[in-house]
């Protein structure tokens, strides 16, 4: 067991050594720090500049879900390790933050909101959840998430209903009790009410 420790250590801080070389190049990410957080058995999160990474160290090799980590990556994957508990949930959760939904590339509020759902049916109240972005987490704060979502997107779909502009529902401040857990991350409540009613104005069903 202390061997296999040594060996996890060895390899995490290999890893990091040879993904830093490309980071380093750029100016732009001279001072980022990368961080090894333990998330299950031999699950790790990578964080540092952009979205988080999912380590996966086993004895029969390394594997590695990088997603959207600074400009290296334009997908979302859900990755489950079911002997570790542990989901790597990618950009189908910003925890601690509103989300960007990448409705220009065919994502939807609700196509957003049935992965989260996906990643709920497969979580337990022990099951640790490795974000795409933000701290880990964990299947209550993701529930409360996607609550969150739905409540500001059922409230502009209202508002939508009744022929409400833009302006008119961002003056309404639907989302304002959640901007202290929500509103400091990539996007404040303004813009993420935009994004969510923009997609729902080109389909309001």
């Amino acid at each position: 067991m202390h061997t296999q420790r040594l060996t996890q250590g060895y390899l995490i801080s290999l890893f990091i050594t040879l993904f830093s070389f490309p980071v380093i190049a750029d100016d732009s990410f001279s001072t980022v720090e990368i961080q090894a957080k333990p998330a299950g058995d031999g699950i790790y999160m990578l964080t540092g500049k952009g979205g988080n990474i999912g380590l996966s160290i086993g004895s029969d090799g390394v594997f590695l879900i990088d997603d959207q980590f600074a400009p290296l990556t334009d997908g979302d994957a859900i990755v489950h390790f079911k002997r570790s508990n542990v989901i790597h949930a990618g950009d189908t959760y910003f925890s601690g933050m509103y989300p960007f939904i990448d409705t220009n590339s065919g994502g939807s509020v609700d196509g957003y909101l049935k992965a989260i759902d996906q990643v709920l049916a497969l979580a337990d109240d022990k099951t640790v959840i490795i974000p795409g972005h933000g701290t880990l987490s964990n299947k209550q704060a993701l529930r409360a998430y996607r609550d969150m979502i739905r409540t500001i997107s059922d409230r502009i779909r209202r508002m939508l209903g009744e022929q409400a502009s833009l302006e008119q529902v961002q003056a309404s401040m639907p989302g304002k009790e959640y901007d202290a857990e929500y509103g400091g991350g990539m996007l404040n409540n303004e813009t993420f009410v935009k994004m969510l009613y923009e997609d729902m104005a080109r389909d309001p069903s």
